[in-house]
């Protein structure tokens, strides 16, 4: 067997702990004033920076976004879970655009766990993703969790206003079900 065989088959069960492969089976445990307090980096582009209602700063917390809900996706781009559910999370952001119910009231960001700028901006231009993609170079976002997450993991927060958000639904794994996520923001939205 070749040094590349026998390397592929010790890194697969390091892939497989760090990629979500079962579809939603997972539960997560968020320490959700930690993710709230987590500074991310603002994006470069004027557009990105508009659509999350940024006007200045070089970093931003996700109660800053101007937004009633965050749809959160913490991915990697080594993630081949990830890279699978890229076309399904494009197209529930399609749809959150194209709704007049949903545009503006909700915003999509993804964070790449342990991905620098570098690696972020070949996930965005290999599956043309539009929404705001940031790093997280330095993995903060483990310490918004009580475990080890697993990517990909989607959660959707409620923003309350200036420092408080609270988590609604998760998701670990393959997403796949654009639908069932759009019957959460419209309960959501309709609550208010």
């Amino acid at each position: 067997m070749n040094k590349l065989c026998r390397s592929l088959i010790l890194a697969a069960p390091l892939l497989a702990a760090f990629c979500g492969t079962v579809q939603g089976a997972d539960t997560v445990e968020v320490y959700v004033d930690n993710l709230t307090s987590i500074r991310l980096p603002a994006p470069q582009d004027p557009v990105q920076r508009q659509y999350l209602g940024l006007s200045t700063g070089d970093a931003f917390t996700l109660p800053e976004v101007k937004a009633q809900a965050v749809i959160v996706e913490i991915f990697s781009m080594y993630c081949p879970v990830c890279q699978a559910s890229a076309p399904e999370v494009n197209k529930l952001y399609e749809s959150v655009e194209k709704d007049p119910s949903t545009k503006g009231r909700v915003k999509l960001i993804g964070i790449g766990a342990n991905n620098t700028p570098v690696e972020v901006s070949v996930f965005r231009n290999k599956y043309g993703i539009e929404f705001p993609l940031l790093p997280d170079s330095d993995f903060l976002v483990q310490k918004a969790f009580a475990k080890p997450i697993r990517t990909p993991t989607l959660m959707v927060l409620k923003l309350n206003g200036s420092d408080k958000a609270t988590l609604v639904h998760t998701h670990v794994g393959k997403f796949t079900d654009r639908e069932e996520l759009l019957k959460v923001l419209a309960g959501l939205l309709s609550a208010r």
